[in-house]
């Protein structure tokens, strides 16, 4: 294995792609962007940030297409054994229930147990939890608000960033969709790199804790950037 600042240089010759279910139009992936751009800036490493849906990136992630994962829950260690998971949290959210016309009190995934909910294909940590209600898989956060407006499920379940990301979006119509309290679990996301990537992941899990401990990362998340 070669140095770590020849294996850095070599990575910021070429850059890394990271993939991100969030869209590109949504304040989440603005504020993902520039979060990632000032991790990209201390460790003298380019990073491309890129909308894929969940599916298709954990493939492309497997056949070493894309560089790393910028936020996926623990479990996707079980999918990509070889990943090299850095052990600082890129989000720590809470999941909140989302209901147009069934108002109540949520006590755990148990709860939704009557209701037909949505769910997104690849999300992991609802695969999981949700494994044995009735639900409707689509193909996006906003597909999933959209259908449950129209009628077509009574619930859908997902972070608290997302929603108001998706809600903040020009031209979507929010009105008539409540969130449901309390929230049904606190999920914490990774990011995710390959193997080869190794130094590279120690490097960015670094900067993301200095991040956070000087307040960086919580300016990021509360700032409004322009869309």
């Amino acid at each position: 294995m070669g140095s770590f600042n020849t294996i850095i240089c070599q990575a910021a010759d070429a850059g890394l792609i990271f993939s991100t279910t969030l869209k590109e139009h949504t304040l989440s992936f603005r504020l993902s962007a520039i979060l990632l751009e000032r991790i990209s800036q201390q460790i003298k490493t380019p990073i491309k940030l890129k909308y894929l849906p969940a599916k298709r990136s954990t493939l492309l992630f497997s056949l070493g297409k894309i560089d790393a994962e910028l936020s996926r829950v623990a479990q996707f260690q079980e999918l990509q054994p070889n990943a090299v998971k850095v052990e600082e949290a890129i989000s720590s959210v809470p999941i909140y229930v989302y209901s147009v016309e069934k108002i109540f009190t949520v006590k755990g995934w148990e709860s939704l147990m009557p209701y037909r909910i949505l769910t997104v294909n690849g999300w992991i940590y609802t695969k999981e939890n949700l494994a044995k209600h009735n639900t409707v898989e689509v193909e996006s956060p906003l597909q999933a608000f959209k259908l449950l407006k129209a009628g077509r499920a009574d619930l859908f379940a997902t972070g608290l960033i997302t929603a108001t990301g998706i809600f903040n979006t020009k031209g979507f119509d929010k009105k008539g969709i409540v969130r449901l309290e309390p929230s049904v679990y606190m999920m914490n996301t990774f990011t995710f790199f390959l193997p080869e990537h190794q130094l590279i992941a120690k490097a960015y899990g670094d900067a993301l804790k200095m991040f956070k401990k000087d307040g960086t990362y919580n300016r990021i998340l509360q700032s409004k950037p322009k869309l």
